[in-house]
Parts: C-alpha cells; structure tokens; sequence
C-alpha cells in the first residue's frame, strides 16, 4: 500500500473515532469524563458548536472521498480469459509478465529485464513498465526496440491496449540512465 493512502485511510480512521468518540459520550454518561465534557460545552458554546462542525465537516468530506474512490477506482485484474466457442482460456498476469520477460531477454541484448504489467478489468488496458540493464551503448534504440516487442505482444496477441508504456534502459555499471516512455 502506498503511503498516501495509508495516511488517508489512518486520518480517516482516526478522524472517525474522535468523531464518534465524542458523540458517544454526549450520550452516554461516563462520570468523570462526562461531567468534564458537560462542563467544557457550558463554559465555552460557541467553541464546542464550531468544533462539532469542524470534526462533522471533515467526516462528511472524508466518507465522499472514500465512498468516489470506491466507485470511480478501476479494478485490476489478476489474469486474462479468452472466451471462445470451444471454452475459456485463463492465463495469470504473472505468465505474462514473466513470458514478456523472456522474449525481451532473448530477442534484444539486454542483460536483466524486470516487468511490471497491471492490466484493468473492464476495458483491458495497461499499464506497463519494463526496467532493464545493457552493456550496448545504445540505450534510446533499445528502449524503441523493448517498447516494439510489448506493444506486438500484448497488444497483437494479447488483445490488451497500453495506456502508459515506460520503459528505463540502465547501463549494467549504472552510469548513464535513458527513459523512452
């Protein structure tokens, strides 16, 4: 999970819980806690009307969030089916990933290849980056020819449309870094 969205879920979360936590105990006594709170609401109204309205405020806008996150959010997908008069083929994402990998490393001369290929449920769109490293000196060309034989892959065979092809060609040492996205 990346980080933003631990903060946001983790704000959330606590945000909700003082929310609720403060509601409750207007409600249901707890002696101390209550006669304080009691106490605080007499002493100072408008700060307390202004705090409830904060603290309902943020829950309400943080809920909308959530709630066109989860709507709006495309699902990814695990693996690929083809469907057919005869039956349905399934094939992982991971085969995938892994069969790209080896046509990189066999058909261009790289030294390693990593691919990372999220594919969407719905319209069968991806997202592809394929990391590599080389001894050629090359690096724009290589990127052209790695980014050829995806885009044949998966598209031509595949059925699957890429959205946003990155690809980043490293010399093995690590002294010049080229992106062709």
């Amino acid at each position: 999970m990346k980080g933003s969205s631990k903060f946001f879920i983790g704000f959330a979360g606590l945000l909700t819980l003082l929310t609720g936590l403060l509601f409750l105990l207007t409600v249901v006594e707890l002696k101390p806690t209550t006669l304080w709170l009691q106490k605080m609401i007499i002493e100072w109204p408008d700060i307390w009307q202004y705090l409830v309205i904060i603290l309902s405020s943020l829950t309400i806008l943080i809920g909308a969030g959530i709630l066109l996150l989860g709507i709006f959010k495309q699902r990814k997908a695990k693996e690929i089916s083809f469907h057919q008069t005869l039956g349905t083929v399934t094939i992982p994402i991971a085969a995938i990933e892994k069969e790209l990998q080896h046509r990189l490393m066999s058909q261009v001369d790289l030294q390693t290849a990593q691919v990372d290929l999220k594919v969407f449920a719905k319209k069968r769109n991806a997202n592809l980056k394929v990391f590599a490293t080389s001894l050629d000196q090359d690096y724009e060309a290589l990127g052209q020819q790695v980014l050829t034989i995806a885009v044949a892959y998966l598209q031509k065979s595949l059925n699957v449309t890429l959205k946003q092809p990155k690809i980043q060609v490293k010399p093995v040492l690590g002294e010049k870094n080229v992106s062709v996205v």
